[in-house]
């Protein structure tokens, strides 16, 4: 009993720090510059496949790498902990962007997507795909505006999500399951499997992915 009560409530800190979280990017993603000035102005940046990509030092040894894009009139910024050179070397599976957002033919986007990973992973390593799900959900942060659900692939003591698989992809539902292993990215049936060692691995990975959902890397 003891320990079913302890697991219920780092549950739900772990849920309170998903929302703080969500709350915080969606503040600092959906940017639109005012009278008062762009906190982007005077920094440097890149270019990439014709996207800026600005570079924001947040102290001696770390940059946050902000990359802005534009939908109709509307101005979006999303943060990444890396530039798309960065991460040549995590490998792709050919296709994958597309199982993920399309249903078969590639002419309708999936009903939802459905974000899974092991229960024994830690908040960090749960939170590496916070810009990717900022980016497919119904925010105002959002481009896509996918039903996204985070999702366990087995039990973990608690009953505020769902127990999700890769067997539960089919051509309306995407599935995109957090795997420990080597860092790669690739498919099995309907589902697409991002696995990593560790937070860096899945910070990598997140990055690549959120980058070819935005056309910021092409496949």
């Amino acid at each position: 009993m003891a320990e079913e009560k302890k697991n219920k409530t780092v549950n739900s800190f772990i849920i309170l720090l998903v929302v703080f979280l969500v709350i915080f990017v969606v503040f600092i993603s959906f940017y639109k510059p005012n009278n008062g000035g762009d906190f982007l102005s005077g920094l440097s940046f890149v270019e990439h496949n014709n996207f800026k990509i600005y570079e924001n030092p947040i102290d001696q040894n770390n940059t946050i790498y902000v990359l802005e894009l534009f939908a109709g009139d509307i101005r979006y910024l999303h943060y990444f902990f890396y530039l798309p050179e960065d991460l040549e070397d995590v490998y792709v599976e050919d296709g994958v962007v597309d199982k993920l957002l399309y249903k078969e033919g590639k002419n309708e986007y999936k009903e939802k997507i459905y974000i899974t990973r092991d229960p024994a992973m830690d908040a960090k390593e749960k939170l590496a795909f916070s810009t990717l799900t900022q980016v497919l959900g119904k925010t105002e942060a959002g481009l896509f505006k996918f039903i996204v659900k985070i999702a366990y692939t087995g039990e973990y003591g608690g009953d505020d999500f769902p127990i999700i698989t890769c067997g539960s992809a089919f051509s309306e539902i995407s599935v995109l399951e957090q795997r420990y292993g080597e860092l790669e990215i690739y498919s099995e049936d309907d589902c697409v499997i991002v696995q990593g060692e560790d937070y860096v691995d899945f910070r990598q990975a997140a990055d690549k992915l959120t980058y070819m959902v935005l056309g910021v890397i092409e496949e």
